[in-house]
């Protein structure tokens, strides 16, 4: 029993089954069912169904039969044109043998084939909590929360002072701001324009270091917090920078009910890749493939 419940919730079984059952509609409903005149083309229901769904980019009956019924009557013309243009077009291509040998028909061939397993796996995939919680426990470096910083600075331009100078104006300015209590908004008022950013609100390690260099990364997220005290100065390749470091926030772990949507998301994505991956593998296998090389 458990063998057949399985069997039932295969993607290729699907598939399969789904292709089957569209045939076997197309053949039941054609009137002729002799050889079919290739100068023929017949529009009915059936073929009408298909190219709904073809259009919709998605395989599913009751779906394209309520978009079919739903259209008015000059939507339906159109689309009955549009399906003729379709079928006399692909069926003259195929004469030439341009579907054999043209790639780009073969690809969009192809594509109409994944269209078609895509929305089958898609609809066969569900989540329940426990493999949820296996997915998420197995994946945690991926929602790992980074470590922030939020800090402003005072910078002295290496282009604009000499380097005994530099240092000079640093060092008096931090003895200046210490006694006078200079506060976090306050530091525009003071130093040279820097070439990124005056303040920065929760960056993360990356950030500050592609701004800064790995010096000044490495001593912001060690320091502790402070809105009264002006750490520095700190060398950059482009100057000195005196930081006021207002908040840190270490990186942690995050809990799965705090990201739970995107983990569903990505345990979804991740199960229809593998599950389509074996699908088209399984379906290789039935072919008998020769290689030489």
């Amino acid at each position: 029993m458990n063998r057949i419940s399985q069997l039932l919730r295969d993607p290729l079984v699907h598939f399969l089954g789904a292709g089957l059952l569209m045939f076997l509609i197309y053949d039941l409903v054609s009137p002729d069912k002799g050889e079919l005149d290739p100068k023929t083309v017949i529009v009915d229901r059936a073929a009408m169904l298909i190219h709904v769904q073809n259009k919709l980019k998605m395989f599913d009956p009751k779906i394209a039969a309520a978009k079919l019924d739903g259209m008015s009557e000059e939507e339906r013309e159109a689309l009955v044109k549009d399906y003729i243009r379709e079928e006399v077009m692909f069926r003259e291509a195929s004469s030439l043998g341009l579907d054999k040998e043209d790639y780009v028909m073969r690809r969009r061939v192809i594509q109409k084939l994944d269209f078609i397993l895509d929305d089958i796996i898609e609809q066969s995939v569900s989540v329940d909590d426990d493999a949820l919680k296996q997915y998420f426990m197995d994946n945690k470096e991926t929602y790992y929360v980074e470590s922030i910083v939020t800090l402003t600075h005072i910078f002295f331009d290496a282009e604009k002072h000499s380097p005994d100078d530099l240092l000079k104006l640093a060092d008096e300015k931090k003895e200046e701001l210490t006694k006078k209590q200079v506060i976090f908004s306050d530091a525009v008022k003071h130093g040279d324009r820097f070439h990124y950013h005056l303040n920065y609100v929760e960056k993360t390690y990356d950030f500050i270091l592609s701004h800064f260099g790995e010096k000044i990364a490495g001593k912001v997220f060690s320091l502790t917090p402070s809105e009264e005290n002006w750490y520095g100065p700190f060398q950059s390749q482009y100057g000195l920078h005196l930081v006021m470091i207002s908040k840190r926030k270490k990186g942690r772990y995050s809990t799965l009910a705090e990201v739970k949507a995107r983990v569903e998301m990505d345990y979804r994505r991740n199960e229809e890749m593998n599950r389509r991956d074996e699908t088209v593998k399984r379906i290789i296998d039935t072919y008998n493939v020769q290689i030489n090389l």
